[in-house]
């Protein structure tokens, strides 16, 4: 994927810029908010990464100016603001995830990884057909050979969220953020609990799960090959 890094601090930027390439990604960076403008107005990318307090300016009105424009590139802020209202203000300029400093490479990884799948939306009228299941995003329901199963509202979001997300990582913390709406919980097994009862309902054959945990850092689903 070809990414655009906007941040002044030369630690992040290395860091995060050297996770990127290793992981076989191509990345413009730029350190002020007027570059980032530039390189985002005239390169076609396929997700910004962005911080916000920058030199010469907020890293939220550089991309409040590019969806004006017409550029809708899926962006993500990367900064140490974490209030509700820092992250609200974000959203609502068309961010599509906030991730806060510090963070690991893992995390990192996967969030720009589920960014990039962000370009191109699912049906929201085709089914995600996952490990034998049918997932019916249009009834919010699953099935498995034509029979439901009979999942809570927040099973089925976790359910949908990594079906949408199939062959990637998906963090603890991503599917606290996205599911439930919580953005900071040391300790809180909230997800565990979930992704238990979720796999005793759709699991078969635990020796070939459907949800696959990733040691540390979250689940996965298996794409269909």
């Amino acid at each position: 994927m070809k990414l655009l890094l906007l941040d002044d601090d030369p630690e992040i930027t290395d860091y995060a810029a050297r996770l990127l390439r290793a992981d076989g990604h191509h990345v413009d960076v730029a350190s002020l908010g007027c570059d980032a403008l530039f390189l985002g107005k005239c390169t076609s990318y396929d997700a910004m990464i962005f911080d916000r307090q920058l030199p010469d300016g907020d890293g939220i009105d550089i991309l409040r100016e590019l969806r004006r424009v017409g550029v809708r590139t899926p962006a993500m802020i990367l900064s140490s603001l974490g209030g509700h209202e820092d992250r609200a203000e974000a959203f609502a300029a068309g961010v599509k995830d906030y991730l806060l400093k510090p963070f690991t490479g893992s995390e990192f990884l996967a969030r720009v990884q589920s960014l990039a799948l962000s370009r191109s939306p699912f049906a929201v009228d085709a089914p995600l057909m996952v490990a034998g299941l049918e997932i019916d995003c249009r009834a919010g329901e699953v099935r498995r050979f034509g029979l439901s199963i009979a999942l809570s509202r927040q099973e089925y979001r976790i359910l949908e969220y990594l079906a949408k997300h199939a062959g990637q990582v998906v963090t603890k913390s991503m599917i606290l953020e996205r599911i439930f709406g919580i953005y900071f919980a040391p300790g809180s097994n909230v997800v565990e609990s979930y992704v238990r009862r979720l796999r005793a309902k759709i699991e078969v054959d635990m020796r070939n799960p459907v949800i696959r945990s990733i040691r540390n850092i979250g689940y996965s689903i298996e794409a269909l090959p």
